[in-house]
């Protein structure tokens, strides 16, 4: 029996998609820092040397650490390695811990706009009294968020901290499961440089002040990916498939419940299903006449894929058939579903933002069919008459949303400065701290997606497919779906941790290539 997976033309293209994604988002990310600036040509320049002494700095940095042997410290073979590394994987969760309760404590923000229609329906959810809902019916997923709000509020009673503390706590689950996959998919050194970036990124903390439905539906996700690259190198052996078949299972059922939250978990799931494609294994004619098809055929990467899909296909409609007899509406069908969202993005006047004259179209709609699935394909029917009205329009908006989206990392300030402002709390010491948070974000962001540049580009000359090309494919399935639908620059958070795990897999692999020895286990 061999497993083989090796890179095919669809791994090699899905790699030089990331670098020209990664490309554009860095041009748009030194476009947005320098665009407001009195002397932009200077910014350019200084940030492009910026990124190019981060990279000589890391070197020196590294070479340091294997000259001065500190990675025997993180050896695994020995008690003390596993202590250090526990006792700083602690420290950094517990100091990510007091960055997000303060950020809470200090930037008091009231629920509003859809993060109010959050803590209502939780509220009604948890007493009892949701009863028909049109919106729900229109909007499915925004039930997934305040259902699990519900469930606190049904032991704190209605309250925005206890929401707001639960974020908090979903954010330091997903830096743990951030550092456990980078240490799975690199190594210790690979997981804890990532755990740093997940815990400390200032725009999620930031963002903590808002009751948001990101922070958990992230925690699920990346739990998602967690059990995929498990199940990617899980050894299964014919007689023995019982335990890649139960991770199969898990997973499918982990994604069905995050697209619950935000349907943007189906781009996983996607990316994981090709992902698994590369996995092909061989047997020797023995094993063929010992053996069974369906013995064999558990074994192979599409049998996997396929489980997790069946899988997915049934949790989600147990979870669309909940829900409809929750509301009293039928949902629409996954086929329309985003109806709405396409119309709004592809709204040249707008730019693909929400707007009153889509919104009041769509309400009208439904209010006309009282189905939510033939308003969504009334909202079909309106883009592609945009679309054939002016492609050339449409494809430049495409490309303006994506600068849009992936410019910067200022969703946290926006938000948290907006609200505070309407609600008369902005005061001057709250904007410094906001703005200089910002500036950081920024840094971290580009520095973040530079890195992640460098190991796809790093990862082009290796051999065999492994579980991180489902990563890559995560981003470039994220950008293509914003490019085209309505689009809004918190919509990348989710992305922020896998940006920390591929720059962490990157990190991790620039040490194994120094020259000299190092600990097996820290590389």
């Amino acid at each position: 029996m061999c497993l083989a997976t090796k890179k095919g033309w669809f791994s090699y293209a899905a790699l030089v998609i990331f670098e020209i994604c990664a490309a554009y988002a860095l041009f748009s990310g030194l476009l947005s820092l320098a665009g407001s600036k009195k002397y932009p040509y200077l910014w350019y320049g200084g940030a492009i040397c910026a990124l190019a002494a981060a990279f000589l700095l890391l070197y020196a940095l590294l070479r340091l650490i294997r000259r001065l042997r500190l990675h025997r410290r993180l050896a695994g073979d020995t008690p003390a390695g596993r202590i250090t590394e526990r006792i700083i994987a602690a420290a950094v969760l517990a100091a990510g811990a007091f960055a997000r309760l303060l950020v809470i404590a200090h930037m008091p923000v009231t629920p509003a706009s859809d993060y109010k229609t959050y803590y209502d329906v939780a509220v009604l959810l948890s007493q009892g009294g949701l009863g028909a809902s049109a919106y729900i019916a229109k909007f499915p997923h925004v039930i997934g968020y305040p259902f699990v709000l519900s469930l606190l509020f049904r032991l704190t009673g209605p309250s925005v901290a206890a929401g707001l503390y639960l974020n908090a706590a979903a954010g330091l689950l997903s830096a743990f499961l951030t550092y456990r996959i980078a240490r799975r998919l690199s190594s210790r050194l690979g997981g804890l440089i990532a755990l740093v970036l997940a815990a400390f990124w200032p725009s999620q903390i930031l963002y903590g002040a808002v009751l948001a439905s990101e922070p958990v539906f992230t925690c699920l996700m990346l739990l998602a990916v967690w059990l995929f690259v498990y199940l990617f190198k899980y050894p299964s052996t014919l007689g023995n498939t019982e335990g890649s078949m139960f991770l199969c299972v898990i997973t499918g059922i982990v994604l069905a419940l995050s697209a619950a939250i935000r349907p943007l978990s189906q781009i996983l799931l996607v990316a994981a299903v090709l992902s698994l494609l590369t996995q092909r294994v061989r047997f020797d004619v023995n094993e063929r006449m010992l053996h069974g098809k369906l013995s064999r055929a558990a074994c192979q990467g599409w049998f996997r894929a396929l489980v997790i899909l069946l899988v997915y296909v049934l949790c989600s409609g147990l979870i669309s058939a909940a829900i409809s007899d929750t509301i009293g509406y039928k949902l629409p069908g996954a086929t329309v579903s985003y109806g709405y969202n396409l119309m709004v993005g592809v709204n040249i006047d707008a730019k693909g933002a929400w707007n009153q004259q889509d919104a009041e179209f769509f309400d009208q709609a439904f209010a006309a069919t009282d189905s939510a699935e033939a308003a969504h394909r009334a909202c079909i029917d309106v883009a592609l008459r945009r679309i054939a009205a002016d492609p050339a329009g449409v494809l430049n908006l495409t490309m303006e949303k994506f600068t849009d989206l992936w410019g910067n990392d200022d969703y946290g300030a926006y938000w948290v400065s907006l609200f505070l402002g309407q609600q008369g709390g902005l005061t001057p010491e709250r904007q410094s701290v906001i703005d200089t948070m910002t500036r950081w974000s920024d840094y971290v962001y580009l520095l973040g997606i530079f890195f992640s540049a460098l190991c796809g580009l790093r990862l082009v000359r290796t051999k065999d497919a492994g579980p991180e090309l489902a990563l890559f494919l995560l981003v470039i399935g994220t950008v293509v779906l914003h490019m085209v639908l309505e689009s809004q620059n918190r919509y990348h958070y989710f992305l922020l941790p896998v940006f920390a795990m591929l720059s962490a897999l990157y990190i991790s692999r620039l040490y194994r290539g120094l020259p000299g020895k190092a600990s097996p286990d820290m590389l």
